[in-house]
């Protein structure tokens, strides 16, 4: 080996490798699949009560629960995931992005052309806000079962 073998070597190996599918289409064992649906909460992982509740507005959505990605605020970029649709139970203004801070609690936000963002409170608070329920139920019929 010469020297410029070793200078080439050096500078190929240390630049990050990438590997190519075959299928374009396709995906590696270890990447995650992302549903269509995220559900943005304030912590992780929900308690009981929050877990059934959750369960609940699901199904009464008529969205599958295994169709349902769940993240804590904490680790929520609205940006990454502009082309799914949100569901983002809390409701200090403070947590939220900047971008969706200015719309307040049970609303659509019209900020993605690809997906909806509807914005409640908390889970906790939301177990025994019967207005609030009927907001939600309003939302998700008009976002998700039209």
């Amino acid at each position: 080996m010469t020297r410029s073998d070793d200078i080439f070597y050096e500078i190929l190996f240390s630049q990050p490798l990438y590997l190519i599918p075959e299928n374009p289409g396709g995906t590696f064992a270890n990447d995650t699949i992302q549903q269509p649906i995220l559900v943005v909460v304030e912590s992780l992982p929900l308690t009981t009560a929050e877990e059934e509740l959750l369960h609940k507005i699901l199904q009464a959505a008529k969205i599958n629960p295994t169709e349902v990605d769940k993240i804590a605020i904490t680790n929520y970029c609205a940006e990454e995931n502009s082309h799914r649709n949100h569901i983002l139970f809390f409701v200090e203004p403070k947590k939220l992005p900047k971008e969706l801070a200015v719309f307040g609690v049970y609303c659509t936000v019209p900020i993605y052309t690809k997906a909806n963002v509807i914005i409640a409170n908390n889970l906790t608070m939301l177990a025994t806000d019967t207005d609030g329920k009927k907001k939600l139920w309003e939302l998700l019929k008009k976002n998700f079962l039209q």
